[in-house]
């Protein structure tokens, strides 16, 4: 991605970017996810004597991709449901390792967050921890974002939410549950 020419933060510029990157990647590393737990959750209904019941984790589509923070989307209907929104927020010196020459440097803190739903408790913090890590091994694979900015780091902060019910329509029908997932990155990056 290229950054516009100013000299300004560059705020929206690294949110797109972030954006695109996970837009591009995610729902085929959601996939590699859900490979990857089959057999470990076969393993672990074995174990406890249970029937193994396939956990499957939902891509995203296209409509619940948002550049931008969304507050609606808490009280959104079941079809919204899992979703993404990101959103650089805040801008600040890099400090002075990050000085080089003429080039202003900026640390930038970014989010990404996911909302996923299940039918029950356990599905949805599955499919919200693994839709969370996900992510974050989406990121590790073009940590410079093409060279937009220095390489991300690989331990962002990821805070998995409680798990909250709903109801399909207005408060009646189905009930469903959902749970959210925020990762927080500081990405340190040029001015703009």
């Amino acid at each position: 991605m290229r950054l516009l020419v100013g000299e300004g933060v560059g705020l929206e510029e690294l949110s797109r970017a972030v954006f695109l990157e996970l837009y591009r990647g995610l729902n085929d590393q959601i996939a590699e996810e859900q490979a990857r737990w089959q057999q470990a959750d076969q393993d672990l209904a074995t174990e406890l004597g249970r029937p193994f019941e396939p956990i499957t984790i939902e891509p995203i589509a296209p409509r619940n991709w948002h550049l931008g923070i969304r507050e609606t989307l808490v009280e959104a209907p079941v079809d919204w449901y899992p979703n993404v929104a990101v959103m650089a927020y805040e801008a600040s010196d890099a400090g002075e390792d990050m000085q080089f020459d003429q080039v202003d440097w900026y640390r930038d803190a970014v989010f990404i967050e996911i909302m996923t739903k299940g039918e029950d408790e356990i599905l949805v913090n599955r499919r919200t921890q693994r839709t969370a890590d996900a992510a974050v091994k989406v990121l590790r694979r073009n940590r410079t974002l093409d060279g937009m900015c220095a390489p991300i780091p690989t331990r962002p902060r990821v805070v998995i939410g409680d798990i909250f019910p709903r109801r399909a329509e207005a408060g009646a029908g189905t009930t469903w549950w959902w749970q959210g997932a925020r990762i927080d990155y500081q990405i340190d990056k040029p001015a703009a």
